[in-house]
């Protein structure tokens, strides 16, 4: 019987396996230099890649070089351009337009001495001549005496409109400047700086102050009620008026109440009258001007709703829902909506108009359904 010899490894001649406890060595890892340090080391992989595989950098700009050398600088700045073509690129496009030809004066005269680097004495100078040309140009949009006047009745304004100033020079002032503006009121209401010196003559003059300056205006309540700044004016006639001149003022209105209704500087005045100023009968009146020619002339005011005014003139309800409508329509397409006075009219129409004029108005039913839904969310 032969006997297998043990190996040192405690296997068997012939077997190349280890023992189980045996520890087999395996060979060392080399490690990588640190950069920087020992001679004749390799550098990495990633340092060897050029410049154009990158995708920034160098290999960018001398592509934007080469196309601009080429002609194409739009493409040099898609393709990541020096900075400072992109700085000329955001700051270029020419100069803005001025808006205005007093702005545009203005910078003609920054441009003159020199912007930003400028001595105080230029700045000073150039302001002057600034000044200088916006007063030549005010003087030529007005006549010279209503600008003169205008410029005294401010400085006497502001001294009249401080709360510190002693009511005997404040009695004197205003006394004065009902006397400058006497006759010449109607050239300084169109103006936003002078009609305020007018306003503040209405609040706060006596009796005899605002009389005299109501007599000389109710003529053109109308002009005025339409004018951007003057119908400031009709606004503080209606709210410091006596008795006898809001019923002159109604009696300026009388007929031309649905006008001033769709006009957007003027109904503001119609709306605090109809709210602040009108009795019963004046409201009813103001109502039935919007049912026709005919009723504008001819009114009953005794009949508070159009659908009274129907009922007593069956034979004329044609043309009274039809001219109703009419008005109602131009006053939802202008935006002239915002006034109750204007509610009360569209609550009437559509007392009395049948649904299917309503459906065919469309402007007005899809009007009439916002403002439903907006008082039931509330």
């Amino acid at each position: 019987m032969s006997v297998k010899r043990k190996n040192s490894a405690g296997g068997e001649d012939g077997d190349v396996k280890p023992a189980k406890n045996m520890k087999v060595k395996k060979a060392p890892k080399a490690k990588p230099s640190p950069k920087g340090k020992g001679k004749g080391t390799a550098k990495p992989e990633k340092e060897n890649k050029t410049p154009a595989a990158k995708g920034k950098g160098k290999g960018k700009k001398e592509l934007a070089v080469a196309a601009k050398g080429k002609g194409k600088p739009e493409k040099a700045d898609k393709m990541g351009g020096p900075p400072d073509a992109k700085k000329k690129k955001k700051g270029g496009g020419g100069d803005s337009k001025e808006k205005t030809t007093a702005h545009k004066d203005r910078k003609k005269f920054m441009k003159k001495d020199g912007g930003a680097g400028e001595s105080g004495e230029s700045a000073k100078s150039r302001n002057q001549e600034y000044k200088k040309l916006k007063k030549q140009r005010q003087k030529e949009k007005r006549s010279e005496d209503v600008y003169e006047l205008g410029v005294e009745a401010k400085k006497a304004w502001e001294r009249v409109r401080r709360e510190d100033c002693p009511e005997e020079e404040k009695n004197e002032l205003i006394a004065k400047l009902a006397e400058d503006v006497k006759g010449r009121v109607k050239k300084l209401v169109f103006a936003h700086d002078t009609v305020r010196v007018i306003e503040c003559l209405i609040a706060i003059g006596g009796e005899g102050v605002r009389g005299a300056l109501f007599d000389e205006m109710i003529g053109d309540v109308i002009e005025l009620a339409k004018g951007k700044y003057s119908t400031f004016i009709v606004a503080k006639m209606v709210k410091y008026g006596s008795k006898e001149q809001k019923e002159k003022l109604f009696k300026a209105f009388e007929g031309r109440v649905a006008d001033l209704m769709r006009h957007k500087a003027a109904n503001t005045v119609v709306e605090n009258f109809y709210n602040d100023v009108a009795n019963a009968k004046q409201r009813n009146a103001m109502l039935q001007e919007f049912c026709g020619p005919e009723f504008r002339h001819f009114k009953e005011p005794e009949l508070r709703t159009v659908k009274q005014l129907v009922e007593k003139f069956p034979e004329k309800a044609k043309s009274i829902v039809y001219h109703l409508g009419e008005n109602v329509g131009i006053l939802v397409t202008k935006g002239c909506y915002n006034h109750s006075f204007v509610h009360t009219v569209i609550y009437n129409y559509m007392e009395v108009s049948d649904y299917e004029i309503r459906v065919w108005n469309g402007k007005i039913l899809r009007y009439v359904n916002c403002i439903t839904a907006q008082e039931f969310s509330v």
